[in-house]
């Protein structure tokens, strides 16, 4: 046996020897020194939420009037078996919409912006 065939035997011997099979080991040592450039899959999944077109996300629903949430209650008060899902089916507002119309309050608290001083007019200086 020359160099060359020696070292062969030696190389496949350790592969022997730390796999079951040489066969899959010398393909994982072909892999390791020609790597594969890795390339992106072409698949039609939805892209992520950043790069949809802004025109097709969705917008939270507009907030319901008192007489909307007060339509809901009166629902609830008649037919208490009706559950959100159902009343939401029934009336056309979004589940959260009925959820908060039945647990929120009636109409929204007003927004205290503090007491208004009240101003007196300053007297003119009499100045005739």
């Amino acid at each position: 046996m020359d160099l060359q065939e020696r070292l062969d035997w030696v190389r496949h011997q350790r592969l022997v020897a730390t796999s079951p099979s040489p066969v899959p080991a010398e393909n994982l040592v072909e892999r390791q020194q020609n790597p594969r450039v890795l390339e992106p899959i072409n698949t039609n999944r939805r892209p992520h939420w950043r790069y949809r077109d802004p025109n097709s996300i969705k917008h939270k629903a507009p907030e319901l009037t008192r007489d909307q949430r007060h339509e809901i209650r009166v629902l609830k008060k008649y037919h208490p078996e009706l559950t959100y899902l159902d009343l939401s089916k029934w009336t056309g507002y979004t589940y959260s919409q009925v959820q908060r119309a039945l647990t929120g309050p009636l109409s929204p608290r007003k927004r205290g912006y503090g007491h208004k001083k009240m101003t007196t007019p300053k007297a003119q200086a009499s100045s005739s």
